[in-house]
């Protein structure tokens, strides 16, 4: 739910670089499935625990990316 989101955000700050905004995102989710294509995520290190953890830290982040990329906004 959040990429089409970021993916907005992306091409408003980068206005002339419509295209450097779509492989930055698409970089983003590629570094993101790298660990589990390559095999670090066994059935011996997923738990619900880590899984609960990486969903909160994402939410924060993208929550304070946001803040930042509407105090931009405002300041144009």
């Amino acid at each position: 739910m959040t990429m089409p989101i970021t993916l907005i955000m992306a091409s408003n700050i980068l206005p002339n670089s419509k295209g450097l905004a779509f492989g930055l995102t698409t970089l983003a989710l590629f570094v993101g499935a790298v660990p589990s294509l390559i095999g670090l995520w066994t059935s011996a290190t997923f738990n619900v625990l880590v899984v609960m953890v990486g969903i909160i830290a994402s939410a924060i982040i993208f929550y304070i990316g946001a803040i930042l990329y509407d105090r931009l906004e405002e300041k144009k």
